[in-house]
């Protein structure tokens, strides 16, 4: 078994595969940059400065890519989704004006197929309960026998 190595854009040096970051979006599915010479650049000022102007400039694109590599969905079909749910969660149905953070895209974990929006609270809380009806179920009888 041969090991692939790789040169790192920075240090020039080859290196193996397992030394560089996955990274969906490149063409080889790993970044130029070794984990190490990468790692030092993201803790300098310099990058951490040009990182906030260029945020604030360009405010959804992280969301567009997110969307993308996660999901295989875009900002627009978030949007359609957000519309349709009339900008509620689709459990609690509270606003996102109620809300710090905004509606998280709920999936189902293996096919990654979008469910709905959700807030951060039920959100978590399913995701904890680990999608399972039953544990749902036991959690509702729970409730309901009080204190």
């Amino acid at each position: 078994m041969s090991i692939i190595l790789r040169r790192c854009t920075t240090c020039k040096k080859e290196k193996p595969l397992s030394k560089f970051f996955k990274d969906k979006i490149r063409k080889y599915g790993h970044r130029y940059q070794c984990k190490e010479c990468g790692g030092k650049y993201q803790r300098t000022e310099r990058y951490k400065k040009y990182r906030r102007e260029w945020q604030k400039k360009h405010p959804d694109y992280w969301r567009k890519q997110h969307y993308k590599i996660e999901f295989g969905s875009s900002l627009e079909e978030y949007n359609e989704l957000f519309e349709k749910q009339n900008g509620c969660c689709a459990i609690c149905e509270r606003h996102q004006t109620e809300l710090k953070k905004r509606l998280a895209v709920d999936h189902i974990y293996n096919t990654k197929q979008i469910r709905g929006l959700l807030c951060e609270d039920c959100n978590l809380g399913i995701g904890r309960l680990k999608d399972n009806i039953e544990i749902l179920k036991k959690a509702i009888v729970y409730l309901q026998k009080g204190v």
